[in-house]
């Protein structure tokens, strides 16, 4: 099997509902995934949670962060983004805090606790 590199990039790793819990820095963003058991991956229905990604290989489903309208302070993503990418970052920014509502500003502490609704939900329909 492949390498896991999801498990590899991740920058945070927890439990929730018994299940793994990762956060990975994609090219201009943050996206977080859960791993379902081995074996389990059949018993979820994944039209009843808001994933983007999976399942793959090792189990994970997980969602981006980069939708319109959504965006992160670039400071918030110094740490993990290419610094070539951190003016396209605050453009971006700029632009989603136009929309109505000023757009949505995604958090650390936000995407962990989007990411523990997910386990939950996953957790919810395991065997």
């Amino acid at each position: 099997m492949a390498e896991d590199l999801i498990a590899q990039l991740a920058i945070d790793s927890w439990q929730s509902h018994g299940l793994t819990c990762v956060i990975c820095p994609t090219w201009t963003t943050l996206a977080a995934y859960v791993r379902i058991p081995e074996g389990h991956v059949d018993e979820v229905d994944l039209k009843l949670v808001d994933v983007t990604y999976g399942p793959d290989a090792r189990g994970w489903v997980g969602f981006d962060t980069r939708h319109v309208g959504s965006y992160w302070a670039p400071d918030d993503l110094m740490p993990y983004i290419d610094a070539g990418l951190w003016s396209y970052l605050a453009e971006e920014a700029r632009i989603a805090q136009t929309f109505p509502g000023g757009g949505h500003r995604w958090t650390l502490t936000e995407l962990r606790e989007a990411t523990d609704r997910l386990a939950l939900a996953l957790s919810g329909q395991l065997r």
